[in-house]
């Protein structure tokens, strides 16, 4: 349970690092709960986000992987679905 509200954490405050801790901590379990395709595709998306060009990066790191309708800190929502 930690593990899953550390990244809804992770969104809601635009921590990409945080984000990208959660995401290599779940997929052990993805794996382990049989849910191959999860464990397949988040395996794949945390390689292609090690693969990012570093400005890209630079900018998810400023959090901008999250959308934000308020100014308000803890109220951002992942851009992407899944």
């Amino acid at each position: 349970v930690r593990m899953v509200l550390l990244f809804i954490r992770a969104h809601r405050n635009g921590d990409f690092f945080l984000y990208m801790q959660s995401l290599k901590e779940l997929v052990p379990y993805f794996f382990a709960l049989d849910h191959p395709n999860y464990a397949r595709w988040i395996s794949v998306h945390i390689h292609d986000l090690c693969s990012l060009p570093e400005t890209i990066q630079e900018e998810f790191l400023k959090g901008h992987f999250v959308v934000s309708k308020t100014k308000k800190r803890g109220s951002s929502i992942p851009s992407h679905n899944f």
